[in-house]
C-alpha cells in the first residue's frame, strides 16, 4: 500500500464523528456545486502520519495490531488523546482544501512520532524530530 495514510478515527457513535461526518459528507459539498455528486466519500479523521507502505508480509489489521499504541483500558488521564480543534484552514493542496487545524500536543505528537517510525522503519529519534518539525495535525473536511 505505497502512499497509505494512517488515521486517528473518532468511535463512530461519537457526537463528533456524527457532526464532521454530515459537514464532509453532506454541509460542505452543498456549498461547492462544482464537485461531483456525491462527493468522495472519506471518514473523519485525524492524519497521523501518511506516505507508508505497511509491510507486505501481514494483513493491514495484523500490521496496526503490532503498533506501539497506548493502553487503552486504562480510565486514568495519562491515557486519554484530547484533541483541541484550533481553527478553519482553507488550502490549495487537494487533501487540505478544507481542514480544521488541531493543537499539536505533545501526547498527540508522541503518538504520530510512534506510528511513524513504525510505518517507515526509522529511529524513535528521528520520528520525534519529524513530529517536531513537518507534522501538521488536521481534520480534513473536503
Amino acid at each position: 500500500m505505497p502512499g497509505s495514510s494512517l488515521w486517528l478515527i473518532p468511535p463512530k457513535d461519537s457526537p463528533l464523528y456524527h457532526a464532521i461526518d454530515h459537514l464532509i459528507n453532506k454541509d460542505i459539498p452543498s456549498h461547492f456545486p462544482q464537485t461531483p455528486t456525491p462527493p468522495p466519500h472519506f471518514y473523519p479523521h485525524i492524519t497521523l502520519t501518511s506516505d507508508i507502505s505497511p509491510p507486505p508480509t501481514a494483513s493491514p489489521q495484523q500490521w496496526l495490531d503490532t503498533l506501539p499504541l497506548p493502553p487503552t483500558n486504562n480510565h486514568t488521564d495519562d491515557y486519554i488523546l484530547r484533541i483541541t480543534i484550533l481553527e478553519l484552514e482553507i488550502g490549495d493542496i487537494f487533501f487540505k482544501k478544507v481542514t480544521l487545524r488541531c493543537e499539536k500536543t505533545p501526547a498527540l505528537a508522541e503518538l504520530a512520532a510512534s506510528c511513524r517510525a513504525a510505518a517507515v522503519g526509522v529511529e524513535h529519534d528521528k520520528a520525534k524530530a519529524w513530529a517536531q518539525d513537518k507534522y501538521a495535525p488536521h481534520l480534513s473536511l473536503m
